[in-house]
């Protein structure tokens, strides 16, 4: 299932990743007590960079692990248990 979101990486500082992310990367998408792999789909060439924010599609794999995928939801971009971003889901395709 393809949404697009906008999403905002957590700066190095503020525990965030050391490296932009990339077209193809695949954090889990978490919405509440729930998770999901899924894969960015960002169309800007020098990637994302910790503590940027940006509009992307992603593809969520899973999306019947996902009760609440509605316009408007949060949901948070997580690296193993740690948090690395933060999104809103804007639209599905």
């Amino acid at each position: 299932m393809l949404i697009t979101a906008s999403i905002s990486l957590h700066s190095t500082e503020n525990r965030g990743r050391k490296s932009p992310i990339f077209f193809g990367y695949r954090p889990t998408f978490g919405m509440e007590k729930e998770n999901s792999d899924c894969v960015i789909l960002t169309t800007t060439e020098q990637g994302i960079f910790p503590g940027k924010s940006a509009v992307v599609d992603i593809d969520i794999l899973h999306p019947h692990l996902l009760t609440n995928l509605k316009v408007g939801e949060a949901f948070k971009l997580l690296e193993g248990m740690k948090e690395i971003g933060t999104g809103i889901i804007l639209s599905d395709i």
